[in-house]
């Protein structure tokens, strides 16, 4: 069997979520060789979805909310009052799910985001 990973930097508070935004890179593992490296020194998540079949909705709909729940994890919402470190937060997590979807590069997977972006 197959196993992959999808690694998503790990940020902290609002201030943190901006810089994810500014570069910060998904790397995705498959068969155990990195496609694209994620630097030591920036904290991660890895999401696995070796056990996953892509090719199906159930399996794209459990990956997607595994990555939505890594987002969440990589760039926690800070229950604040500021609009604009919110609005930071939740850009935030949808950056690190569109990138990760994005490297990933399935189509299911794809159609599924574009659906979620779309709606909110």
């Amino acid at each position: 069997m197959i196993t992959q990973n999808i690694r998503i930097p790990r940020r902290q508070g609002a201030l943190a979520a901006s810089a994810l935004l500014a570069g910060a890179a998904v790397a995705v593992f498959g068969a155990g060789i990195a496609s694209a490296a994620v630097p030591d020194d920036v904290p991660s998540l890895t999401v696995q979805y070796g056990d996953l079949n892509l090719d199906t909705d159930s399996g794209a709909k459990t990956l997607y909310a595994r990555l939505q729940r890594a987002a969440t994890s990589v760039c926690p919402a800070g229950f604040t009052r500021d609009l604009s470190a919110a609005a930071a937060e939740r850009r935030c997590r949808d950056e690190a799910v569109a990138r990760a979807v994005e490297k990933i590069n399935n189509a299911r997977l794809t159609k599924l985001s574009s659906t979620h972006m779309k709606v909110g």
